[in-house]
């Protein structure tokens, strides 16, 4: 197998600890044909922007694959996002948060299963989330579906893996609303599902992803019609998709009906989390977002 180039980009907010861990992890990775950019989005906190840039010196002394970039401004999460893929130019690009782990062999057997299946854009592997400290069920993501996408965090968790950057661009939702700020991930999940057939698994080695208890809530208390906004923008995308087959667009009806319930579904939950505390919503609040 030759050695393509993988481009790892890294955007970063807010976060010193977990920006040292991720820079460890990449660097250390058996895979060594990497560029590593990274984008600090500013913080108000002077000091933590001034620390995340010495880490990312400090770093790059030691390693000249590191590239990093400071934004003046703070550009969003989303264009953080985008900022380093735009900057890549690898064969294949990850993205790498800065509260996630993976295997020391991540990459490279990420690329070994890609470069033997030319036709998939994308691989992952055996997923799990660590809740303070603890790590939560092992998602396989060998039965991703897009008959329950919506809400589907699993689907979500395969975009982090590792893309064929050419393909990266042909699948992503174009003109979403800009207030969106959950369902993105999935619905490009389920385009390349429905466009390619299915998604690579590499069972061999593992994704850890950092979560904050609390967190996914809080973004239901921001923007309530999540569910319903990520329902109507997969089923439009997968509508318009000129790389999903026609025969293939035959089933989209029955994607939007399992979905609509989902989302419904979704939106009660959401009803439910907003209300005042009492006992249905203590045992919503345990079974969907493991609070207490």
């Amino acid at each position: 197998m030759d050695n393509p180039l993988v481009s790892v980009g890294i955007p970063t907010y807010n976060n010193t600890d977990g920006l040292r861990k991720v820079l460890a992890c990449i660097t250390t990775q058996t895979y060594e044909n990497l560029e590593i950019i990274v984008s600090i989005n500013a913080t108000p906190n002077h000091e933590t922007n001034l620390e995340c840039m010495i880490i990312c010196k400090e770093f790059k002394d030691k390693d000249s694959r590191i590239n990093w970039y400071f934004q003046l401004n703070n550009i969003g999460c989303e264009k953080n996002f985008d900022f380093v893929r735009d900057k890549s130019s690898g064969t294949y690009f990850m993205w790498a948060q800065d509260d996630d782990w993976w295997s020391p062999r991540f990459i490279e057997k990420m690329v070994e299963g890609l470069e033997k299946n030319q036709s998939i854009p994308i691989a992952c592997c055996p997923s799990v989330y660590l809740s303070k400290g603890i790590e939560q069920k092992t998602r396989c993501l060998d039965k991703l579906s897009v008959y329950n996408a919506v809400g589907n965090g699993d689907l979500g968790l395969a975009v982090m893996g590792m893309w064929r950057r050419s393909e990266l661009g042909k699948y992503e939702v174009k003109q979403y609303p800009k207030d969106m700020v959950l369902g993105i991930d999935h619905i490009l999940a389920v385009h390349v599902i429905m466009a390619c057939g299915k998604i690579l698994v590499i069972n061999d080695v593992r994704y850890v992803k950092g979560y904050t208890e609390g967190k996914f809530a809080t973004c239901f208390h921001y923007e309530p019609f999540y569910a319903f906004n990520s329902w109507w923008w997969m089923i439009k995308t997968l509508a318009q998709s000129p790389y999903i087959p026609r025969n293939k667009k035959m089933v989209l009806p029955f994607i939007a009906i399992t979905n609509l319930i989902r989302a419904t579904g979704i939106t009660g939950i959401q009803f439910i989390v907003s209300l005042p505390d009492n006992p249905i919503k203590t045992i919503v609040k345990k079974k969907f977002f493991g609070a207490n």
